[in-house]
């Protein structure tokens, strides 16, 4: 999932992966894989994040587009976001559905 894909998918969860440019104890804001940023509503408080570490976000869309965090998994700092968006970008193609589950 990318930034510019969440409006299609409110209130389903959904898995964003990004870059942290700001935490707190409340939200985090995110750069997603499309240089799109999102805000994150964190399930409890204490839950800040070390900035510019790459994460993967399970949550639910809101309305807004922003996402109600439901967990979280640190990835390597290595994690390549521009790659990962152009697999985002292959798998909303009509033509490969089934491999990717849709």
């Amino acid at each position: 999932m990318n930034g510019r894909l969440l409006p299609k998918y409110v209130n389903r969860q959904v898995s964003l992966v990004g870059r942290v440019l700001n935490s707190n104890d409340m939200s985090t804001i995110l750069e997603a894989s499309d240089q799109q940023q999102v805000q994150i509503y964190h399930r409890n408080g204490n839950m800040s994040l070390p900035q510019q570490s790459i994460v993967e976000i399970i949550g639910q869309v809101n309305p807004d587009a922003s996402i109600k965090e439901i967990s979280r998994t640190a990835f390597s700092d290595n994690f390549n976001l521009s790659t990962y968006d152009e697999v985002i970008k292959l798998s909303q193609r009509p033509e490969l559905e089934l491999v990717f589950g849709r």
